[in-house]
């Protein structure tokens, strides 16, 4: 019974924590937090700006990437009669 109740556990961190990834790109990649990069600097002719938004894309790609596995390698255990687990 108790490692049932840890693997929820684990399950509900890593919704959480892909419900935090969410936000936290969405605040980055707000204008408001964007324009804060919004430089005449450019690197090799490429703004910072696009290279600002570029990097953040990658980095949430990324942690989606690795969430999507935890939750995969973690799922839900269901319970039992549970009609989904019923096969038609």
């Amino acid at each position: 019974m108790k490692d049932r109740a840890s693997q929820q556990v684990r399950f509900r961190k890593a919704k959480d924590r892909s419900l935090v990834l969410v936000l936290v790109g969405c605040i980055l990649l707000l204008p408001p937090v964007g324009a804060i990069f919004h430089l005449e600097a450019t690197w090799h002719g490429v703004p910072a700006t696009l290279i600002f938004v570029f990097t953040i894309w990658g980095a949430l790609i990324a942690g989606a990437a690795m969430l999507s596995t935890s939750l995969n390698l973690e799922e839900e255990p269901s319970a039992p009669g549970d009609p989904l687990d019923e096969e038609a």
